[in-house]
């Protein structure tokens, strides 16, 4: 039996390979991963071309999807290892009614408490139980630790 394997990069040294026999039904699928970038494909290949062998066919069409990679800003990537980033949870406001509440409170900067606080209190203020919603909000304009 001839076998078709498709390969997609899901990320930069993950890959998944679909196999499929001639009549177009499902013969299996398996992830690929592998240290560069460049010897992805070439493993893909090959464990596709070993997948078919087991399953006692040959390979006769190996295609290679190209989706777009997402682009990650790079505040984003350095904000989600940020010490200072504080995640916020949808808090409900008290009614005795139905409340629908659309939207998300943006994550807080603990760097960024308001301006007429003294030296040391924005760690009494979270010690306390104090709300997060004092502090300014975490982007990249005005980012005390970006580097420009």
């Amino acid at each position: 039996m001839n076998y078709t394997a498709t390969y997609e990069r899901i990320r930069s040294k993950v890959g998944i390979v679909e196999l499929t026999n001639e009549t177009g039904q499902w013969a299996g699928s398996f992830l690929v991963d592998y240290a560069h970038r460049s010897d992805l494909y070439e493993l893909a290949y090959n464990r596709a071309s070993a997948e078919s062998a087991i399953k006692g066919g040959d390979l006769v069409r190996f295609s290679k999807i190209e989706a777009p990679v997402p682009s990650v800003h790079p505040f984003a990537a350095m904000a989600a290892e940020c010490p200072h980033r504080r995640e916020i949870a949808l808090e409900r406001r008290p009614c005795n009614g139905l409340n629908v509440e659309i939207g998300q409170a943006a994550d807080r900067c603990t760097q960024r408490p308001p301006s007429d606080w003294l030296a040391g209190g924005v760690i009494r203020w979270i010690g306390s139980g104090g709300s997060l919603l004092v502090f300014g909000a975490c982007r990249a304009a005005g980012c005390p630790l970006k580097k420009e």
